[in-house]
């Protein structure tokens, strides 16, 4: 069904089906504005407001002429005469009009009013439209300025400050005069504590009504303003010294500590935001400071997209320990976590890498285990997680694993809020049923327990049973709102207690501080996880010894807290909340500017060694700030750190079964972030931002490797192929070059030679005019393999041999080894499919030897399983075994499942030839577990060639013994079906034993 849509709010547009629809004069236009507004209209009311100085014949001669117009541009019959005198448009057309859409609901669709009601439209020598176009304009405009003034009344009352005052100003720029708006404003500056900002607003009001009306503000205006003349002048009062007072929770603090002291269990604590799971952290942290080395690691909500963050802080303070106590490193961790997370000098540089293999979860608990174990022979260890609700899934994977191994050595404590969560349901479920993890639920105090608090803490004198009823009611037992209003009753102006909601009492926190301490407060208020010494005093132009010494009073006021790393300081908030009502507090103005300086400042500091952390804070900066282009921009470059493209960074990896569980991030999240970045380019394009081709290049590539990877094939070659026609319409050679190898990968993918040669051939011609070295010597690997899948064995291994010459005029590069190690293998497999499998042999120990040293797994335990195919087709079945076996131990520190069924088939012929049948049938029933998710024909044919070497090797007893529930058709029908699947020109080996 054809669609049309009417926008008359703003400059009136009429779209068909997504399409602009142009008509030769406005009166059309007026036309069907006046029926989108109306249910039905007559021909005459329609003709007199158009042509109200026509006679009546030919008012009418124009309105049919319109009418004709009107359908002969719109293509089809959307106005009809269902009688004759009237007119309506076509109910059966699909007709959406964004002013009838709002006057019928406007509460849910204020939104839609963009702006005036035909804003700029007129008519010629028309005052009946004009009177038409006064009376609509004020319609909606009254009805939008009433309804947007309630609703951000109410977002007043419930706090909800997200773009408020954008949305107050908009209203006061409607009706500068609507006194409503500036107590709006005014009440909102005092909510968040800038008085100075209701006296501006108020003299702004009082000016504009004095010389525009000859008016004053009246006495509710007028109450707001005097009332911020007082509490400026609270301003100029002593500062008091504030401390933390703790109250209760004796049970939960004798629970845990005992616990941790006695038992093999850790503790997990939760409860609502304000509840007092972070000061009972600190009770706890104390009460083993002298005995105990206590690593605190913090989640945030803006980095739980962002995998493995958490376990790469604790990775770098491990790290710090094992130098500071002097503890060897354990092997594991030098061969893992120092390649997962090379830098540890200060875990804001740690980083993942663009890992050269995809490492599982049980690598990475295993050293970390090793680790912790050797640190807890020398002290005991505590370590803690705060805000776990924030740690993303493959963190969660790893901490549960790490938790298990530890029972008994080490004890964990770990914060939560009450949140919906599955991959943290998954992980306490897990290590409760295993009886390592204890829950511990913090409730909100009763009016018992509140009073205890309040008399433990308040001066008797301010303290009467009013008061405490009061408090109470207000903090409804919640020990933050509790800790507020004692600091309000320690001051010397409890009366404000009986005055102010709960934020009011987390205003006064702020009230004694001066003018550059809370310019601090604004500053760190802006990153969500903690503020750099350095970045603090660049901002604010004071040094940071002058910082420090303004940070001494916040922290004594418990307002934040200093991190101490190993070559800097980091701020933070003692409290989430605090951090969100400073920052909500400040105009939005603002926060763009210094959102964009301290990307800009960050950016400056961005050394070569690009983090995917850096990437992350600064697209969260540069979004904050409005700079859509720059936050696209280290978003892409993010996700560019985050996947592991092991079949492109290996050029081994060229064909695979693919894990369907990405390590660092679950492909829905992945495809959402491109939706959204998607979205966000189409933005740039429409507002001419230049040099967006390049970011959609970047883009493009991303988005069609990954689909690829994930057989997405479609979508992704849809996505590669643009890439492809905007680097050659820039001249883009080096992109070109990529996007051309990114097809050439996914010919190989789904075996397809034909179409790989164009390929080849145009990237070879690309790279010879680059004059670059390594990727010419990658492409002629490439056109080798080609040949290799055609069949022309000789032509292949010319190819192969000039890759390897062409590799090695640069031998010192670690990803020319590899690349020379492909194109070796390649060689080795051509000389088996010949039948010199000595030869070939030979030729894959030297791969092997060369490889070892190196963190290429995957690689390398392909290189094995093909030297143990040649080791079987010698007979030597005991050197294949051991060489099996240390393959599938690669396996174990992988995620990766490329190969893996043709290793397991081939470990079940070894063990039957060997008649060890328990252990053949073990490999074989591996190999099936992962038959239903093979992509790989050759994979697939080799298990059924196992299937029929055992139907024809072993007897029926024997079958219906080890084999009865896995083998249930006769040998020629395995036969065939291997046939069907492997690979004439690179199978030769297994087809000629089914040929026998």
């Amino acid at each position: 069904m054809d669609k049309i849509e009417i926008t008359l709010f703003g400059n009136p547009q009429i779209f068909l089906n997504g399409e602009a629809v142009l008509f030769p004069y406005n009166k059309i236009n007026a036309l069907i504005y006046l029926l989108a507004t109306k249910n039905h209209a007559t021909r005459d009311e329609i003709a007199n407001i158009l042509w109200p100085d026509e006679n009546e014949k030919i008012a009418k001669k124009n309105l049919r002429n319109a009418l004709y117009q009107a359908k002969k541009n719109m293509g089809i019959e959307f106005i009809i005469s269902p009688k004759k005198s009237f007119l309506e448009l076509n109910p059966d057309v699909n007709i959406v009009c964004d002013a009838t859409i709002f006057d019928e609901n406007p509460e849910d669709n204020l939104d839609l009013y963009s702006g005036e009601f035909l804003q700029g439209f007129f008519v010629k020598d028309s005052e009946p439209f004009d009177y038409w176009l006064t009376k609509m304009r004020n319609h909606f405009n009254d009805k939008f300025v009433n309804i947007s003034y309630q609703k951000l009344a109410l977002d007043l009352e419930n706090e909800n400050f997200e773009n408020f005052e954008n949305n107050i100003n908009s209203l006061i720029s409607i009706d500068e005069y609507d006194e409503r708006s500036y107590r709006l404003l005014m009440n909102f500056y005092k909510k968040t504590n800038r008085n100075g900002k209701v006296i501006e607003t108020y003299q702004k009001l009082n000016n504009l009504l004095q010389d525009e009306l000859g008016v004053s503000p009246d006495n509710e205006t007028k109450r707001l303003y005097e009332d911020a003349l007082q509490r400026i002048d609270l301003n100029t009062k002593t500062k008091s010294e504030r401390s933390e007072y703790f109250y209760g929770r004796e049970s939960e603090i004798e629970k845990i500590t005992n616990g941790i002291v006695t038992s093999e269990k850790s503790y997990l604590v939760y409860g609502e935001v304000g509840i007092g799971k972070s000061a009972l952290k600190r009770i706890i942290v104390d009460y083993f400071s002298d005995e105990a080395i206590t690593i605190e690691v913090y989640c945030y909500q803006a980095e739980r997209d962002y995998s493995l963050r958490p376990i790469s802080v604790l990775a770098s303070k491990i790290s710090k320990i094992l130098d500071d106590l002097n503890i060897p490193v354990p092997k594991a961790w030098s061969e893992t976590i120092s390649k997962l997370f090379p830098s540890f000098e200060d875990y804001e540089d740690t980083f993942i890498l663009e890992i050269r293999n995809s490492l599982n979860f049980d690598v990475i608990s295993k050293a970390i285990v090793d680790a912790l174990t050797e640190i807890a022979k020398e002290r005991r260890l505590l370590i803690v997680f705060e805000d776990i609700q924030w740690m993303d899934a493959a963190s969660l994977k790893v901490l549960t694993s790490v938790i298990l191994r530890l029972k008994g050595i080490v004890n964990f404590y770990m914060n939560s809020r009450m949140s919906s969560n599955n991959d943290l349901d998954s992980f306490i479920a897990t290590l409760v049923k295993y009886d390592v993890l204890e829950r511990v639920e913090l409730e909100r105090f009763n009016k018992e327990d509140t009073s205890k608090f309040l008399e433990g803490a308040v001066p008797k004198e301010n303290l009467n049973s009013e008061v405490i009823e009061k408090i109470y009611n207000e903090s409804e037992g919640n020990p933050l709102f509790i800790s507020e209003y004692i600091n309000i009753l320690k001051s010397d102006d409890a009366d404000l207690l009986m005055t102010q909601e709960i934020m009011d009492s987390i205003n006064s926190r702020f009230t004694y501080l001066s003018k550059s301490e809370r310019d601090i407060l604004d500053i760190v208020s802006y990153f969500y996880d903690e503020a750099s010494l350095n970045i603090i005093s660049e901002i604010t132009g004071q040094s940071e010894l002058e910082v420090i010494g303004l940070i001494e009073n916040l922290v004594r006021e418990n307002i934040i807290k200093e991190i101490e790393h190993k070559s800097s300081i980091g701020i933070v908030f003692t409290h989430s909340k605090l951090r969100e009502y400073i920052y909500l507090s400040q105009p939005n103005s603002k926060r763009r500017v210094i959102h964009r300086r301290i990307g800009q400042i960050m950016e400056e500091n961005l050394n070569e060694k690009k983090d995917v952390y850096a990437y992350s804070k600064l697209s969260y900066h540069f979004n904050m700030a409005g700079d859509l282009k720059k936050s696209i921009k280290y978003e892409i470059l993010n996700l560019k750190n985050y996947f592991n493209f092991s079949h492109e960074l290996f050029p081994t990896y060229e064909e695979s079964d693919f894990s369907e569980d990405e390590v660092f991030m679950s492909k829905d999240r992945i495809r959402i972030l491109f939706r959204d970045l998607e979205s966000n380019l189409n933005t740039l394009r429409r507002q001419n931002y230049q040099d967006v081709d390049n970011l959609e290049i970047e883009f493009y590539f991303l988005k069609g490797r990954f689909l690829i990877k994930y057989g997405f094939y479609e979508e992704g070659l849809k996505s590669i192929k643009y890439v492809i026609k905007k680097t050659l319409e820039l001249d883009d050679k080096i992109n070109l070059l990529e996007a051309y190898k990114q097809m050439i990968f996914y010919y190989i993918q789904i075996n397809d030679s034909s179409n790989m040669i164009e390929y080849i051939n145009l990237a070879l011609d690309l790279a010879l005019d680059l004059d670059n070295e390594t990727e010419i010597g990658v492409i002629l690997r490439l056109k080798g393999l080609y040949n290799f899948m055609s069949g022309d064995f000789d032509e292949a291994k010319k190819y192969l041999i000039k890759s390897i010459e062409t590799l090695e005029s640069n031998i010192f590069s670690e990803d020319n080894l590899v690349a020379i190690n492909a194109s070796k293998n390649y060689l080795g497999e051509i000389e088996f499919q010949l039948g010199n499998y000595k030869l070939a042999e030979e030729i894959f120990s030297d791969i092997v030897s060369n490889t070892e040293s190196s963190m290429a797994l995957t690689s390398l335990s392909v290189f094995l399983i093909n030297k143990g195919k040649a080791l079987y087709a010698m007979n030597d079945i005991d050197s294949a075994i051991k060489t099996f076996i240390k393959s599938e131990s690669l396996y174990e520190c992988s995620d990766n499942l490329w190969k893996r069924a043709v290793l397991d088939s081939y470990l079940t012929l070894c063990y039957m030839k060997k008649s060890k049948l328990d252990e053949a049938k073990l490999y074989f029933d591996n190999a099936l577990i992962y038959f239903d998710s093979l992509k790989d024909p050759r994979s697939i044919g080799t298990l059924y060639f196992t299937n029929y070497i055992l139907m024809i090797s072993l007897d029926k007893n024997t079958i219906n013994k080890y084999f009865n529930t896995l083998l249930d058709n006769d040998s020629e029908y395995y036969k065939n079906k291997a046939l069907e699947y492997l690979d004439k020109n690179r199978d030769g080996y297994e087809i000629d034993i089914l040929n026998i």
